[in-house]
């Protein structure tokens, strides 16, 4: 089973495992019903974090993307965990994904901006979106420090909020029609503060 969820079930804790899970195998996934109604959706739930319009048609789904995938050589790295590219309405999405582990300014915002902006001067004919997808969880934990000097959020909100979205694993659960998928991601998110040894499973030898 691909949403099988519970203590006693083997999965990786990674932030690939659950995003590919989600989007490959039920959000972009046209083969589950009600794959228009969720891009019509996803569409004005992307409008509202970004303030500008959005509007992808049929787009495709890709994971860990690289720019030397669209044969940009100044810098290598990844710049999207997950990438939705329409190519009819020349748009792409670039989402910085995280489950358990804490975003950074430095590693998950400064870098991704700087590999995207380069593809944004190279593919001028673009419009590039970047987000940071997050569980509303570790937000109002970044929130809470925002006084801390090396404060991550008190820096979003001061030098990248008008550049990057603020998407919630929450947001995209809710409007799940699957209660197999919803299920399965919320127990998933039940984890992101629990300790380490309460997110392995309790295989019996």
């Amino acid at each position: 089973m691909i949403f099988n969820s519970g203590p006693c079930v083997l999965e990786s804790e990674k932030e690939r495992n659950l995003y590919t899970k989600f989007f490959a195998g039920y959000f972009f996934n046209e083969f589950i019903d009600g794959y228009d109604e969720r891009v019509v959706w996803i569409n004005s739930y992307l409008s509202k974090k970004l303030n500008k319009t959005v509007s992808l048609q049929s787009p495709s789904i890709s994971f860990d993307n690289h720019t030397y995938l669209l044969d940009i050589d100044s810098d290598r790295g990844e710049f999207a965990d997950i990438l939705l590219h329409d190519p009819v309405s020349k748009t792409m999405i670039a989402i910085e994904a995280k489950y358990l582990t804490n975003w950074s300014i430095e590693k998950d915002i400064k870098s991704n901006l700087k590999r995207i902006n380069a593809i944004r001067e190279r593919y001028y004919k673009y419009t590039i979106h970047f987000c940071l997808l997050v569980s509303s969880t570790k937000w109002k934990s970044a929130i809470k420090m925002k006084k801390h000097e090396s404060s991550s959020y008190a820096c979003f909100i001061k030098d990248f909020k008008d550049d990057v979205g603020v998407l919630f694993w929450e947001d995209l659960v809710e409007y799940c029609d699957s209660k197999t998928v919803k299920k399965y991601m919320e127990y998933r998110l039940s984890l992101v503060n629990a300790p380490a040894s309460q997110r392995y499973a309790n295989i019996q030898n």
